[in-house]
């Protein structure tokens, strides 16, 4: 309980207060009713009118029980059922949901129906239409994960505390690079930046992070996950953002100190390792005390994350002023600040 306090009161504005004790409210109950407080407060700002139209159906019913449903759809969204032509689903369900057909799709004449398949939307648009829906009524998930990287984009750089300069000494340190999109962000902020060191260790991710890169020499790609020490550990690929050093993975992959790696000051330390950011602020150390740099860590991944992080930080940098902002509607994307 005294570690709770001690983080509650070294957050330095009422939104991060607000943020961080629904956030735990979340993970003590399970309720995500605290999460839906979040979003309505701080993330609902990006929907489109459209998007907004939407859901004022009053029942939303997805068509399409796939895997794109099942890693797509966000927490906070209402759904009724969903619509499949797989017989074993109707009879068994999806996801906790029940399973109706394309003939009992049309007895919900008045609902918004949401296509999960970005592969094949199309053609299930037009079954859609055949079975006597309009237009207005059918919305694409894509148009969700549209307004979901919309949000994502100002991730990290979009808050008035960071002091973004610009400035040619800048240099940034990416720790779970994934597809590099964190990087080029950098890269549009800070135009006239001096270094990145972009940290990935998915080979699949890997060839998208130089084929992103381009010809920017001050962008380097290390192949390596971050630690609190050179080993090597077992990881999940999974070829997206979610790959991660995990004690079942089926892979071996060599994972590096932060601290042993840029030899030089940093300005600005961004982690999203999927569980391993206490592992690599301590990596870190020595650049965080001498460089003090601004820091963006997510402390979504692991409960005790939540106070053990910012607590670190603090023993290390004790003038560090500590942030909180979440930008998804579902439960990731929770980013703590540190900055000067």
């Amino acid at each position: 309980m005294e570690e709770l306090r001690q983080v509650y009161n070294m957050l330095e504005d009422e939104q991060s207060k607000d943020i961080w004790m629904n956030r735990l409210g979340y993970l003590v109950t399970g309720d995500f009713t605290y999460m839906q407080n979040i979003i309505e407060r701080y993330c609902c700002d990006s929907l489109s009118p459209e998007l907004q139209s939407f859901l004022e159906f009053p029942k939303i019913i997805c068509y399409g029980a796939g895997r794109a449903a099942m890693i797509s759809i966000p927490d906070w969204l209402k759904i009724d059922c969903f619509c499949d032509k797989d017989l074993e689903k109707q009879k068994n369900g999806f996801r906790g949901y029940r399973v109706i057909s394309l003939e009992e799709l049309k007895q919900y004449p008045d609902s918004g129906i949401l296509i999960t398949s970005d592969k094949y939307g199309d053609e299930m648009e037009e079954e859609l239409r055949k079975a006597g829906f309009h237009k207005n009524q059918i919305l694409h998930m894509k148009r969700f994960i549209e307004r979901q990287k919309d949000l994502v984009r100002r991730q990290y750089f979009d808050e008035s505390f960071l002091h973004l300069g610009g400035g040619n000494g800048e240099v940034f340190v990416d720790a779970g690079a994934y597809d590099l999109t964190t990087t080029l962000e950098w890269k549009k902020n800070c135009p006239h930046f001096k270094k990145a060191y972009a940290f990935e260790p998915d080979r699949d991710n890997i060839v998208l992070c130089n084929a992103r890169k381009g010809g920017d020499e001050r962008i380097e790609i290390i192949p390596y996950g971050t630690w609190s020490k050179k080993e090597e550990l077992h990881f999940t690929a999974l070829g997206n953002w979610s790959s991660k050093i995990d004690a079942d993975g089926e892979e071996v992959i060599s994972v590096v100190s932060v601290d042993d790696t840029v030899k030089e000051r940093i300005t600005y330390l961004k982690m999203d390792v999927e569980g391993a950011e206490l592992e690599t602020l301590k990596g870190a150390r020595r650049l965080i005390c001498d460089s003090k740099p601004r820091i963006a860590v997510c402390i979504y991944h692991k409960p005790e994350d939540m106070t053990k992080i910012p607590l670190y930080i603090k023993s290390l940098v004790p003038e560090y002023r500590m942030y909180v902002r979440h930008y998804s509607k579902s439960e990731w994307e929770t980013v703590l600040y540190a900055v000067l």
